[in-house]
Protein backbone atom coordinates (compact mmCIF):
# COMPACT_ATOMS: atom_id res chain seq x y z
CA UNK A 1 0.00 0.00 0.00
CA UNK A 2 1.60 3.39 -1.14
CA UNK A 3 2.38 5.67 2.45
CA UNK A 4 1.60 8.74 0.99
CA UNK A 5 1.52 10.13 4.53
CA UNK A 6 4.81 9.62 5.00
CA UNK A 7 5.45 11.09 1.84
CA UNK A 8 3.34 14.48 3.11
CA UNK A 9 5.30 15.09 6.16
CA UNK A 10 8.32 15.01 4.02
CA UNK A 11 7.06 17.18 1.42
CA UNK A 12 6.00 19.85 3.72
CA UNK A 13 9.50 19.98 5.19
CA UNK A 14 11.24 20.53 1.66
CA UNK A 15 8.41 22.92 0.34
CA UNK A 16 9.43 25.19 3.41
CA UNK A 17 13.49 25.16 3.00
CA UNK A 18 13.99 24.47 -0.80
CA UNK A 19 12.56 26.24 -3.80
CA UNK A 20 11.29 23.82 -6.52
CA UNK A 21 14.37 23.31 -8.93
CA UNK A 22 12.39 22.37 -12.22
CA UNK A 23 11.07 25.34 -14.55
CA UNK A 24 7.60 24.75 -13.99
CA UNK A 25 5.72 26.38 -17.23
CA UNK A 26 2.97 28.95 -16.01
CA UNK A 27 -0.78 27.29 -16.34
CA UNK A 28 -2.45 28.06 -19.01
CA UNK A 29 -6.09 29.78 -18.65
CA UNK A 30 -9.11 27.63 -18.77
CA UNK A 31 -10.13 29.11 -22.08
CA UNK A 32 -6.73 28.07 -23.31
CA UNK A 33 -7.18 24.59 -22.43
CA UNK A 34 -10.63 24.64 -23.96
CA UNK A 35 -9.00 26.21 -27.18
CA UNK A 36 -6.69 23.30 -27.09
CA UNK A 37 -9.44 20.80 -27.07
CA UNK A 38 -11.09 22.20 -29.80
CA UNK A 39 -8.12 22.55 -31.93
CA UNK A 40 -7.73 18.44 -31.47
CA UNK A 41 -11.28 17.30 -32.08
CA UNK A 42 -11.28 19.91 -35.49
CA UNK A 43 -7.91 18.35 -36.28
CA UNK A 44 -9.59 15.05 -37.49
CA UNK A 45 -11.93 13.24 -34.65
CA UNK A 46 -15.26 14.07 -32.99
CA UNK A 47 -14.51 12.83 -29.80
CA UNK A 48 -16.65 9.54 -29.88
CA UNK A 49 -14.15 7.20 -30.17
CA UNK A 50 -14.29 3.58 -31.56
CA UNK A 51 -17.66 2.72 -33.29
CA UNK A 52 -17.15 -0.75 -32.81
CA UNK A 53 -16.42 -1.48 -36.59
CA UNK A 54 -12.55 -0.17 -36.38
CA UNK A 55 -10.42 -3.40 -35.75
CA UNK A 56 -8.53 -2.45 -32.03
CA UNK A 57 -5.36 -2.97 -34.01
CA UNK A 58 -6.65 -0.17 -36.31
CA UNK A 59 -7.28 2.85 -33.80
CA UNK A 60 -4.17 5.15 -33.84
CA UNK A 61 -1.96 5.84 -30.91
CA UNK A 62 -3.32 9.36 -30.08
CA UNK A 63 -5.80 10.68 -27.92
CA UNK A 64 -8.17 14.06 -28.62
CA UNK A 65 -8.55 13.92 -24.53
CA UNK A 66 -6.36 15.17 -21.71
CA UNK A 67 -4.74 13.08 -18.56
CA UNK A 68 -4.14 14.25 -15.83
CA UNK A 69 -1.17 13.01 -14.19
CA UNK A 70 1.20 14.00 -11.21
CA UNK A 71 5.14 14.83 -11.10
CA UNK A 72 6.62 14.04 -8.17
CA UNK A 73 9.54 16.84 -8.11
CA UNK A 74 11.89 16.96 -5.34
CA UNK A 75 10.19 19.67 -3.62
CA UNK A 76 6.15 18.88 -3.94
CA UNK A 77 3.57 17.17 -6.32
CA UNK A 78 2.79 19.09 -9.10
CA UNK A 79 -0.42 17.90 -11.24
CA UNK A 80 -0.13 18.38 -15.05
CA UNK A 81 -1.90 17.88 -18.34
CA UNK A 82 -1.21 16.41 -20.92
CA UNK A 83 -3.04 15.24 -24.50
CA UNK A 84 -3.23 11.62 -25.33
CA UNK A 85 -0.71 12.08 -28.18
CA UNK A 86 2.01 13.44 -26.07
CA UNK A 87 1.59 17.24 -26.47
CA UNK A 88 0.05 19.90 -25.13
CA UNK A 89 1.96 19.25 -21.64
CA UNK A 90 1.12 21.91 -19.37
CA UNK A 91 0.98 22.88 -15.10
CA UNK A 92 -2.08 22.74 -13.56
CA UNK A 93 -0.27 23.59 -10.23
CA UNK A 94 2.56 25.38 -9.36
CA UNK A 95 2.58 26.48 -6.24
CA UNK A 96 3.45 23.96 -2.97
CA UNK A 97 -0.07 24.82 -1.14
CA UNK A 98 -2.00 23.25 -3.84
CA UNK A 99 0.17 20.28 -3.96
CA UNK A 100 -1.59 16.70 -3.98
CA UNK A 101 -2.06 13.52 -5.58
CA UNK A 102 -4.50 11.17 -7.50
CA UNK A 103 -6.28 13.53 -9.61
CA UNK A 104 -9.98 11.93 -11.38
CA UNK A 105 -12.00 14.25 -13.70
CA UNK A 106 -15.17 15.09 -12.78
CA UNK A 107 -18.31 15.18 -15.34
CA UNK A 108 -17.79 18.98 -16.58
CA UNK A 109 -14.20 18.69 -17.07
CA UNK A 110 -12.69 19.59 -14.05
CA UNK A 111 -9.88 18.02 -12.32
CA UNK A 112 -10.18 16.48 -7.94
CA UNK A 113 -7.35 15.61 -6.78
CA UNK A 114 -5.80 14.72 -2.87
CA UNK A 115 -5.26 17.91 -1.57
CA UNK A 116 -2.07 17.60 1.17
CA UNK A 117 -2.61 21.04 2.75
CA UNK A 118 -6.42 19.77 4.09
CA UNK A 119 -5.68 16.10 3.29
CA UNK A 120 -9.46 16.09 1.63
CA UNK A 121 -10.36 16.60 -1.80
CA UNK A 122 -10.72 19.89 -3.64
CA UNK A 123 -12.24 19.94 -7.52
CA UNK A 124 -9.40 22.27 -9.28
CA UNK A 125 -9.89 24.25 -12.53
CA UNK A 126 -7.96 23.82 -15.38
CA UNK A 127 -6.16 27.14 -14.64
CA UNK A 128 -5.06 25.98 -11.46
CA UNK A 129 -7.74 27.79 -9.12
CA UNK A 130 -9.70 26.02 -6.39
CA UNK A 131 -13.29 25.48 -7.16
CA UNK A 132 -14.26 24.22 -3.99
CA UNK A 133 -13.42 21.41 -1.60
CA UNK A 134 -15.10 18.32 -0.41
CA UNK A 135 -14.90 17.98 3.30
CA UNK A 136 -14.23 13.80 3.89
CA UNK A 137 -12.04 14.47 7.16
CA UNK A 138 -15.54 15.03 8.91
CA UNK A 139 -16.38 11.55 8.85
CA UNK A 140 -12.54 10.17 9.13
CA UNK A 141 -9.37 9.55 7.47
CA UNK A 142 -8.88 9.17 3.63
CA UNK A 143 -7.12 5.67 3.59
CA UNK A 144 -5.51 6.09 0.50
CA UNK A 145 -6.09 9.05 -2.22
CA UNK A 146 -7.88 7.28 -5.01
CA UNK A 147 -11.38 7.89 -5.65
CA UNK A 148 -13.95 7.57 -8.05
CA UNK A 149 -16.38 10.37 -9.83
CA UNK A 150 -19.63 9.17 -11.02
CA UNK A 151 -21.56 10.50 -14.00
CA UNK A 152 -24.23 10.88 -10.88
CA UNK A 153 -21.77 12.97 -9.30
CA UNK A 154 -21.25 10.92 -6.73
CA UNK A 155 -17.84 10.20 -4.97
CA UNK A 156 -16.43 7.09 -3.88
CA UNK A 157 -13.43 7.15 -1.39
CA UNK A 158 -11.95 4.98 1.16
CA UNK A 159 -12.07 5.93 4.61
CA UNK A 160 -10.18 4.32 7.17
CA UNK A 161 -10.55 4.41 11.19
CA UNK A 162 -8.42 6.26 13.74
CA UNK A 163 -5.76 3.93 14.29
CA UNK A 164 -5.67 2.61 10.72
CA UNK A 165 -7.27 -1.26 11.54
CA UNK A 166 -9.00 -1.15 8.85
CA UNK A 167 -10.42 0.67 5.74
CA UNK A 168 -13.91 1.24 3.40
CA UNK A 169 -15.49 2.38 0.76
CA UNK A 170 -18.47 4.72 1.39
CA UNK A 171 -20.03 7.07 -1.51
CA UNK A 172 -20.43 10.49 -1.29
CA UNK A 173 -22.22 13.63 -3.28
CA UNK A 174 -19.98 15.95 -5.09
CA UNK A 175 -21.86 18.50 -2.93
CA UNK A 176 -20.55 16.83 0.64
CA UNK A 177 -24.05 15.11 1.78
CA UNK A 178 -25.62 12.04 1.53
CA UNK A 179 -21.96 10.24 3.07
CA UNK A 180 -23.05 6.12 2.85
CA UNK A 181 -21.20 3.52 4.21
CA UNK A 182 -20.80 0.74 1.15
CA UNK A 183 -18.17 -2.03 2.88
CA UNK A 184 -17.95 -3.25 6.19
CA UNK A 185 -14.11 -4.67 6.70
CA UNK A 186 -13.24 -6.43 9.78
CA UNK A 187 -10.11 -5.45 11.63
CA UNK A 188 -7.07 -6.08 9.23
CA UNK A 189 -9.06 -5.39 6.59
CA UNK A 190 -8.44 -2.65 3.55
CA UNK A 191 -11.14 -1.88 1.00
CA UNK A 192 -9.55 0.79 -1.11
CA UNK A 193 -9.54 1.77 -4.76
CA UNK A 194 -12.75 2.28 -5.78
CA UNK A 195 -13.49 2.65 -9.20
CA UNK A 196 -17.73 3.32 -10.52
CA UNK A 197 -19.30 1.35 -13.33
CA UNK A 198 -20.86 3.38 -15.94
CA UNK A 199 -24.35 3.69 -14.98
CA UNK A 200 -23.84 4.46 -11.25
CA UNK A 201 -25.20 1.64 -10.02
CA UNK A 202 -22.10 -0.67 -8.84
CA UNK A 203 -18.41 -0.07 -7.49
CA UNK A 204 -15.25 -2.32 -8.21
CA UNK A 205 -12.37 -2.24 -5.70
CA UNK A 206 -9.50 -4.00 -3.97
CA UNK A 207 -9.88 -5.76 -0.73
CA UNK A 208 -6.68 -6.31 1.12
CA UNK A 209 -7.19 -8.67 4.21
CA UNK A 210 -3.92 -8.35 6.33
CA UNK A 211 -4.65 -11.63 8.17
CA UNK A 212 -4.98 -14.30 5.23
CA UNK A 213 -2.28 -11.86 3.57
CA UNK A 214 -4.15 -11.65 0.20
CA UNK A 215 -5.44 -8.83 -1.91
CA UNK A 216 -8.60 -9.47 -4.32
CA UNK A 217 -11.16 -7.26 -6.68
CA UNK A 218 -14.60 -7.21 -5.20
CA UNK A 219 -18.17 -5.63 -6.79
CA UNK A 220 -20.39 -4.00 -4.36
CA UNK A 221 -23.66 -2.30 -5.56
CA UNK A 222 -24.18 1.44 -4.65
CA UNK A 223 -26.20 0.52 -1.69
CA UNK A 224 -23.87 -1.91 -0.20
CA UNK A 225 -26.36 -5.00 -0.08
CA UNK A 226 -24.52 -7.26 -2.79
CA UNK A 227 -20.73 -7.61 -2.69
CA UNK A 228 -19.18 -10.15 -5.62
CA UNK A 229 -15.84 -11.46 -5.29
CA UNK A 230 -14.36 -11.36 -8.97
CA UNK A 231 -10.14 -12.42 -8.66
CA UNK A 232 -9.27 -15.21 -6.43
CA UNK A 233 -5.13 -15.14 -6.52
CA UNK A 234 -4.57 -13.14 -3.72
CA UNK A 235 -2.37 -10.43 -5.29
CA UNK A 236 -4.65 -7.83 -7.04
CA UNK A 237 -4.94 -4.89 -6.82
CA UNK A 238 -5.90 -1.07 -8.17
CA UNK A 239 -9.34 -1.68 -10.33
CA UNK A 240 -10.77 0.81 -12.72
CA UNK A 241 -13.81 0.12 -15.02
CA UNK A 242 -13.98 0.33 -18.41
CA UNK A 243 -16.36 3.48 -19.83
CA UNK A 244 -18.14 0.74 -22.61
CA UNK A 245 -19.02 -0.88 -18.79
CA UNK A 246 -17.85 -4.48 -19.77
CA UNK A 247 -14.16 -4.71 -18.90
CA UNK A 248 -11.94 -4.26 -15.70
CA UNK A 249 -8.87 -3.07 -16.09
CA UNK A 250 -6.84 -3.98 -12.69
CA UNK A 251 -2.99 -4.43 -11.39
CA UNK A 252 -1.34 -8.23 -10.26
CA UNK A 253 1.20 -9.30 -9.18
CA UNK A 254 0.68 -13.18 -9.75
CA UNK A 255 3.75 -13.30 -12.54
CA UNK A 256 5.90 -12.20 -9.94
CA UNK A 257 6.09 -8.69 -10.91
CA UNK A 258 3.04 -5.60 -11.07
CA UNK A 259 1.16 -5.66 -14.42
CA UNK A 260 -1.41 -4.38 -16.04
CA UNK A 261 -4.69 -7.28 -16.80
CA UNK A 262 -8.07 -6.59 -17.70
CA UNK A 263 -11.11 -8.96 -17.45
CA UNK A 264 -14.59 -9.05 -18.24
CA UNK A 265 -16.84 -7.31 -15.57
CA UNK A 266 -18.19 -11.13 -14.09
CA UNK A 267 -14.45 -12.18 -13.56
CA UNK A 268 -13.73 -14.12 -16.26
CA UNK A 269 -11.07 -14.17 -19.27
CA UNK A 270 -8.29 -12.47 -17.02
CA UNK A 271 -5.75 -11.01 -19.26
CA UNK A 272 -2.11 -9.96 -19.00
CA UNK A 273 -1.62 -6.70 -20.97
CA UNK A 274 2.16 -5.53 -20.31
CA UNK A 275 3.66 -8.70 -19.96
CA UNK A 276 7.03 -7.11 -18.88
CA UNK A 277 9.27 -9.29 -16.52
CA UNK A 278 11.50 -6.26 -15.88
CA UNK A 279 8.98 -3.81 -15.19
CA UNK A 280 6.43 -2.74 -12.79
CA UNK A 281 2.98 -1.14 -14.39
CA UNK A 282 0.29 0.10 -11.97
CA UNK A 283 -2.81 2.80 -11.90
CA UNK A 284 -4.14 1.67 -14.90
CA UNK A 285 -6.76 4.53 -16.29
CA UNK A 286 -9.37 3.61 -19.32
CA UNK A 287 -9.69 6.69 -22.11
CA UNK A 288 -13.01 7.77 -22.23
CA UNK A 289 -13.56 5.84 -25.69
CA UNK A 290 -12.65 2.78 -23.96
CA UNK A 291 -10.45 2.18 -26.66
CA UNK A 292 -6.52 3.14 -24.87
CA UNK A 293 -5.31 2.49 -21.41
CA UNK A 294 -3.45 4.90 -19.52
CA UNK A 295 -0.72 3.63 -16.83
CA UNK A 296 2.45 4.43 -15.21
CA UNK A 297 5.85 1.93 -15.70
CA UNK A 298 9.20 2.15 -14.57
CA UNK A 299 10.51 0.47 -17.57
CA UNK A 300 12.42 3.54 -18.63
CA UNK A 301 14.48 3.20 -14.82
CA UNK A 302 11.79 5.92 -13.56
CA UNK A 303 7.93 5.98 -13.18
CA UNK A 304 6.25 7.57 -16.71
CA UNK A 305 3.22 7.42 -17.74
CA UNK A 306 2.90 5.22 -20.57
CA UNK A 307 -0.69 4.56 -22.92
CA UNK A 308 -1.55 1.39 -24.74
CA UNK A 309 -4.32 -0.53 -26.59
CA UNK A 310 -7.24 -2.08 -24.92
CA UNK A 311 -5.44 -5.18 -25.99
CA UNK A 312 -1.79 -4.40 -24.69
CA UNK A 313 -0.59 -3.44 -28.46
CA UNK A 314 0.87 -0.12 -28.78
CA UNK A 315 2.73 0.54 -25.32
CA UNK A 316 4.23 3.76 -25.76
CA UNK A 317 5.77 6.04 -22.71
CA UNK A 318 3.89 9.13 -22.82
CA UNK A 319 5.97 11.61 -21.17
CA UNK A 320 9.56 10.76 -21.34
CA UNK A 321 10.57 12.61 -18.02
CA UNK A 322 14.05 10.97 -16.32
CA UNK A 323 14.26 13.98 -13.74
CA UNK A 324 11.25 12.77 -11.66
CA UNK A 325 8.58 10.39 -11.41
CA UNK A 326 4.78 10.87 -13.49
CA UNK A 327 2.36 8.92 -11.78
CA UNK A 328 -1.35 8.76 -11.38
CA UNK A 329 -2.80 8.63 -14.50
CA UNK A 330 -6.62 10.20 -15.05
CA UNK A 331 -7.42 10.33 -18.62
CA UNK A 332 -10.67 12.47 -19.25
CA UNK A 333 -12.73 14.47 -19.76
Amino acid sequence: MKLFLYTFFFILLCAFITSCAEDIPEPLTHSEILGLLGEKTSNGSNGNGNNGTTPIDDIPITGDNYIAYIIESDDFPQMYIIGGDGEDKTAVTADWTMSGYAPFWTTNGKIAYYTLMNLGFSVINLDGTIDYSINTQQYGIVYEPYASWSRNNVVAISISDAQFTSSDIYSINSDGTNFIQLTASPVGGYSSHPSWSPDGSQLVFSYEDYNAVSANIFIVDSSGLTVTQLTFEGEEYEPDWSPKGDKIAFVSYRDGNSEIYIMNVDGTNQTNLTNTSWAYESNPDWSPDGNMIAYQSDANDNEDIYIMKANGSGQTNLTNNPSADDIDPSWGP
